[in-house]
């Protein structure tokens, strides 16, 4: 299989979190699954990746601000070759101000899922944000040793022109 890396249509994270009365996310966060279309909080789920990851980069020293509260939420898993990270938030402040600490965040799932769990495809959404708050997002499916390059592309959209 190539490798896809493409801008799509974004959800503003921010504004529909407020919506449901979740926490905005701050520096980064795992987006639950169904924020896009919920009518409230009861409605996402959260993936078992991204419970995983989770745990893994707080482990490493990495800080998420949840947009779930920490709460529980509903999990769901997708079984597949493929590993479906699902999508990470990741603020205009981190892109753009703490390179070193958004590529160290992306190098320790990366190394996740080709070193210890061996998976050599993965599929991912980055969302961000623009300086002025205007959301982008970025899709990633590919090898999981290139996943660095989703987050440079997310870097390159959220420049302002």
């Amino acid at each position: 299989m190539g490798k896809t890396v493409e801008e799509v249509t974004p959800i503003d994270v921010r504004t529909r979190a407020k919506e449901l009365g979740c926490s905005e996310p701050t520096e980064f966060a795992f987006v639950p699954y169904g924020i896009e279309n919920a009518e409230e909080k009861e409605d996402l789920a959260l993936s078992d990746e991204a419970i995983t990851l989770r745990k893994i980069l707080k482990n490493e020293g990495f800080n998420e601000t949840p947009i779930d509260d920490g709460e529980s939420l509903e999990t769901y898993s997708q079984k597949s070759a493929e590993a479906f990270i699902g999508t990470l938030f990741i603020s205009y402040s981190l892109l753009e101000h703490d390179w070193d600490t958004a590529v160290a965040m992306i190098t320790t799932i990366r190394d996740y899922y080709s070193d210890i769990r061996g998976s050599s495809e993965v599929q991912m959404t980055i969302n961000t944000e623009k300086s002025d708050g205007e959301s982008r997002e970025v899709f990633y499916e590919g090898p999981a040793e290139e996943l660095e390059t989703a987050l440079e592309k997310a870097r390159e959209i959220v420049k302002d022109e």
